[in-house]
């Protein structure tokens, strides 16, 4: 319900330079264009496509709390407060989450795997809903996209990880940015 004063929908903190407001309001607009006309799967594509062209050539320091507002897919019908809310979520606790991830790398590895293999033995009953909305398209032929693509990416961090010089370079950022100091006892 949209209760005078609940607030929970609300971006909080909201992004916080006005250049990145600018453009995930101008991505929402693209979206919406794309949902009033035909709305056909590539054309929302191509509109992320852009959007994530633009987030990633600029040097913004929010640029992945921005990166993560813009492609949660709230541009399914009904999804806005879902994405408000797991906007919220990124940008609250993603740095928390990530500074204890990296503590000991072998362990966290090999905790990405195993909860891939969890979500995917024990996937959310709601996605299946169809009462509630959902991206376009098969929902199980979705998930299965999805956890395709966690795979795909923890892959690719593992092998990131594996390069000595890349693994270095990560230790050397977290001890420059006192992220062992505050996270890891």
């Amino acid at each position: 319900t949209n209760v005078p004063g609940n607030t929970w929908t609300t971006l909080e903190p909201p992004l916080p330079s006005k250049a990145s407001q600018n453009a995930f309001v101008e991505h929402a607009r693209a979206l919406a264009k794309v949902c009033r006309r035909e709305r056909t799967e590539e054309a929302i594509e191509k509109a992320r496509g852009a959007f994530v062209a633009e987030v990633t050539a600029c040097r913004r320091s929010d640029r992945q709390a921005l990166l993560a507002a813009g492609l949660s897919g709230f541009d399914a019908a009904g999804l806005a407060e879902v994405n408000a809310a797991m906007g919220a979520f990124v940008q609250l606790a993603g740095p928390v989450i990530n500074g204890y991830a990296f503590c000991d790398v072998d362990r966290q590895q090999a905790a990405h795997a195993v909860s891939i293999d969890w979500v995917e033995a024990h996937p959310y009953a709601v996605v299946f809903m169809d009462r509630l909305p959902a991206r376009p398209g098969d929902r199980e032929a979705n998930l299965a996209a999805a956890i395709a693509d966690l795979r795909a990416n923890a892959a690719k961090e593992s092998a990131y990880l594996a390069d000595p010089k890349n693994l270095s370079d990560l230790k050397a950022q977290r001890q420059e940015n006192e992220m062992d100091a505050k996270f890891c006892w």
